[in-house]
């Protein structure tokens, strides 16, 4: 396990894993990087399983995001606001 996956795992919920790895995604899509290619056309249970979160948190989380406008979905996930999930990540819960 990397240093960053311990910190997600022990420090953050589970709105802010989920947020932390879109904001990583977003990145990737501001620099049109492989990474995003990658990652952003992964099903929501293979995101699920690299988070160490269940498929139906992740599933929510990820509907809740879509709902408020943050991220769209078509053949891959795209992130639109990239600075509310950076709040999310600050937020202290």
């Amino acid at each position: 396990m990397m240093s960053t996956q311990l910190e997600c795992a022990a420090f953050m919920s589970g709105r802010q894993r989920v947020a932390h790895f879109l904001y990583h995604l977003a990145v990737g899509q501001e620099k049109n990087s492989w990474v995003y290619d990658l990652l952003s056309v992964l099903p929501l249970t293979a995101i699920s399983e690299i988070l160490g979160l269940h498929r139906v948190t992740v599933t929510k989380i990820v509907g809740e995001l879509k709902r408020d406008g943050i991220i769209a979905i078509d053949k891959r996930v795209s992130v639109i606001k990239n600075g509310i999930l950076l709040e999310m990540l600050q937020a202290c819960e």
